[in-house]
């Protein structure tokens, strides 16, 4: 799963203490990449970077919350150079869309959207004023797109991030830099709340995500195999989502 990386600067990983994030970590790391990983779950993600660093991988660990802007500012501060990022944290509840209140939405939005977004646009900053272009990949999910039970603040968190990175990617893309989106179908990882065997049963591939796929794909949209693409929302759903849109 090399991401096709043609310098010696590192890829950040934010949301890299578990799950996805520390699945792309482990990959990246087997194909001779440097790492920063980040997270808000200090002990979990220093577990993971110490793990790495003992099969020999240069990596470095930075505690970071997506809900607090001076915690953003204060990572985007002590980034080195880099030209890959890859977006992975966020945080789901779930409840009924008629029970939602004002503060689940604006749990969700400060962590999936609005932090979310201050560090893409700090990391598309960097990039754009050194030039040579650079990729940075958000995982979203299939429920910015398509309507979902329960997940209503959660949703709309990711519409929205979507939005309005697709709109930095338009305007960094004269400088070379990338935005893309992977849109995980229901994947094994601590967020997933339901039975995994009946979830597998609405799939036509007949089975849900291992953090393993989505790894692979958000890998791909971070290298220059996906030199072209840019504003791209790759689903990997195993087909669920067919028709629907």
């Amino acid at each position: 799963m090399a991401s096709q990386a043609n310098d010696s600067e590192p890829t950040l990983i934010v949301g890299a203490a578990s799950g996805i994030g520390a699945v792309l970590a482990h990959a990246l790391a087997e194909a001779g990449e440097r790492l920063i990983l980040a997270d808000l779950r200090e002990a979990d993600l220093g577990a993971v970077a110490a793990g790495l660093a003992s099969q020999g991988a240069d990596v470095v660990a930075h505690q970071v919350d997506l809900a607090d802007p001076a915690s953003i500012d204060s990572l985007l501060g002590r980034l080195p150079p880099l030209r890959r990022a890859a977006l992975v944290a966020g945080i789901c509840e779930k409840v009924p869309a008629l029970e939602a209140t004002r503060a689940q939405f604006e749990r969700m939005l400060s962590v999936n959207y609005l932090g979310t977004f201050q560090l893409a646009q700090g990391l598309a900053a960097r990039m754009a004023q050194r030039g040579g272009g650079g990729s940075l990949v958000a995982v979203t999910s299939g429920a910015a797109k398509y309507p979902m039970p329960t997940i209503a603040a959660y949703a709309g968190s990711k519409a929205a991030v979507t939005a309005a990175l697709k709109v930095l990617a338009l305007e960094v893309a004269p400088r070379g830099v990338r935005i893309n989106f992977v849109l995980p179908g229901p994947t094994r990882t601590p967020m997933l709340f339901s039975d995994p065997t009946a979830l597998a049963a609405a799939i036509p591939l007949g089975r849900i995500n291992e953090p393993e796929d989505i790894a692979n794909a958000v890998a791909f949209l971070l290298s220059d195999k996906s030199a072209m693409m840019t504003m791209r929302e790759l689903s990997s759903d195993g087909g669920q989502m067919l028709g629907m849109g």
